[in-house]
């Protein structure tokens, strides 16, 4: 395969990659920015390009992402439950 083929399909792997771990991290900063560059591309003159680029307003990380951005109570926080032992037998064997 031709050298700048495979460079630019690892660059594009690892924007792809590098675009999934912010949104995983940084949900709020991610939709802020490219809701910004969807504006700028619409006003260029390219709307089916910036909806697919703008956030979905009706989406949100979800209650187990942790952001701390959205307003709606989360049902229940799962319960931490203490890891327990088992008896070692009277014979000394463990099964």
């Amino acid at each position: 395969m031709n050298a700048a083929i495979q460079t630019a399909l690892v660059a594009l792997l690892l924007a792809w990659s590098l675009g999934v771990m912010l949104r995983r991290w940084f949900p709020a900063g991610t939709a802020a920015l490219l809701a910004r560059w969807a504006g700028r591309i619409e006003a260029r003159g390219l709307p089916r390009l910036a909806r697919w680029l703008a956030p979905d307003a009706g989406t949100s990380a979800g209650c187990d992402s942790n952001c701390g951005s959205c307003r709606t109570g989360c049902a229940s926080d799962p319960v931490d439950t203490p890891v327990q032992w088992r008896q070692p037998s009277p014979s000394g064997h463990s099964h």
